[in-house]
């Protein structure tokens, strides 16, 4: 199987059936089905971004960690899952100036780390 990357506010916006149980878990598979199906051992990178539109909206617009419908509840859920902890988070969002990913982003989505 081919090694994949996932995309939080694609997954969010228009979830496989197997992922997101609710928009506050985050993303993160909800059934050893979405493990089979999908093979979280492929899985290689998260692009780490919030979603500016609702849970199923089918509109992809990202928003900086935390500010939108996912939400640092997500996040934190993502980020301590045991299943994603090997896993590198590439920063995909506006950034607070507009200029990208910036150390604001970093500094949110770090905060959230329990260790």
């Amino acid at each position: 199987m081919p090694k994949i990357g996932a995309e939080c506010t694609q997954i969010f916006i228009s979830p496989p059936q197997q992922w997101f149980q609710n928009q506050a878990q985050g993303l993160l598979p909800s059934s050893k089905r979405s493990d089979e199906e999908i093979g979280l051992k492929n899985l290689v990178a998260i692009h780490a971004n919030d979603s500016k539109t609702e849970y199923k909206s089918n509109r992809d617009r990202h928003e900086n960690i935390g500010e939108g419908f996912i939400g640092k509840e997500g996040f934190e859920n993502m980020v301590n899952h045991p299943a994603l902890a090997e896993i590198p988070f590439i920063l995909e969002v506006p950034g607070f100036t507009d200029n990208g990913p910036d150390s604001e982003n970093v500094a949110i989505l770090k905060s959230l780390i329990h260790n």
